[in-house]
């Protein structure tokens, strides 16, 4: 007679937890593949894309590894993966910023922003595992919640430079807004208002640097000199583009003047540029601050207020947390 199989170890067999590792590598590795191809001297965009959006929907499949069991041999695994989906995505994103700087294609910026889907897989799939005021170490977390509005406002003369600095701009400022919001969980998982406030305050300033960040930025860092109109350019009317951008040559620099079609532009202006050479767009005098720079002047102003609220929950949370229990 044939053996015969025991029912409670078929069971077993049937029920057996899936292999972190298992789902990690291929998809990471496809993911990874794909943009070597993109990003190397092959330009194998096309495949390249593919393969990272393959990869991509399989890293996501991947955080159903959070919903192990609490008692599965398995989680300490998951728990590994999901840190090393985390820190593959930031390798992998800051090589696309690299890259992107270099190189005057969009490919690596848009690469940039599949790079950070195994990121928030990752910090998905620890939240599931060890809870969402977890997810990130408390030193981490802190250190987050202060250096992501500093960027984001670092950010504004960048939103307006030259070559791919805004596009990369956007890209760091993006996941500098997710990894915020990661971070206040941590922080105020009790409290999560100030969190809140604080996460719209930041995101609105990512929008405000690329609509009056130019004006601000100016304001402080800009000089006024005698400029000599050069040529204009003419847009196809858009909602995210000028109508026209007249060229000045202010000095031995050549600066943009974006301004509405139909508008005259004068010959000889005074016009405030950079002196940093950060960005080389360039403003009236009037326009600096205008009332786009004051805006992003409060918004600023509101961020500072809402941080300094968070960072005192975050103290007393601590605080309260080292107290014995009685």
């Amino acid at each position: 007679m044939p053996p015969t199989q025991d029912a409670s170890s078929a069971t077993v067999a049937s029920t057996s937890p899936p292999n972190a590792y298992g789902c990690l590598l291929p998809s990471a590795g496809l993911h990874a593949l794909g943009l070597l191809l993109a990003l190397s001297p092959l330009h194998w965009t096309v495949v390249g894309y593919l393969l990272v959006l393959v990869g991509a929907v399989l890293l996501a499949i991947t955080c159903g590894l959070g919903r192990l069991p609490a008692d599965s041999p398995e989680r300490p695994r998951a728990l590994r993966a999901a840190n090393h989906h985390v820190v593959y995505g930031l390798v992998a994103t800051a090589a696309t910023v690299v890259v992107g700087v270099a190189d005057t294609g969009s490919t690596a910026i848009w690469m940039g922003y599949l790079c950070l889907v195994p990121v928030g897989t990752g910090l998905y799939t620890r939240a599931q595992l060890i809870g969402r005021d977890r997810v990130l170490p408390a030193a981490v977390a802190n250190v987050l919640v202060v250096a992501v509005p500093v960027l984001c406002v670092v950010g504004a003369p960048f939103a307006h430079g030259t070559g791919r600095s805004p596009a990369i701009a956007l890209l760091l400022m993006i996941a500098g807004v997710g990894l915020l919001g990661v971070s206040l969980l941590c922080v105020t998982s009790r409290a999560l208002v100030p969190g809140a406030v604080l996460l719209f305050l930041v995101a609105a300033l990512t929008l405000n640097n690329f609509t009056s960040g130019l004006q601000a930025w100016l304001n402080v860092a800009g000089q006024s000199q005698d400029c000599r109109l050069l040529d204009t350019t003419t847009f196809r009317p858009r909602a995210a583009s000028p109508d026209a951008v007249h060229h000045y040559q202010c000095g031995e620099r050549r600066v943009d003047y974006e301004q509405a079609s139909g508008v005259t532009p004068i010959s000889d202006a005074k016009l405030v540029v950079d002196r940093t050479g950060i960005t080389d767009r360039a403003l009236p005098g009037e326009e600096t601050p205008g009332w786009r720079g004051v805006l992003w002047l409060v918004n600023l102003g509101a961020i500072v207020a809402a941080l300094g609220a968070v960072v005192l929950l975050g103290r007393n949370r601590q605080r309260n947390a080292a107290q014995p229990q009685t």
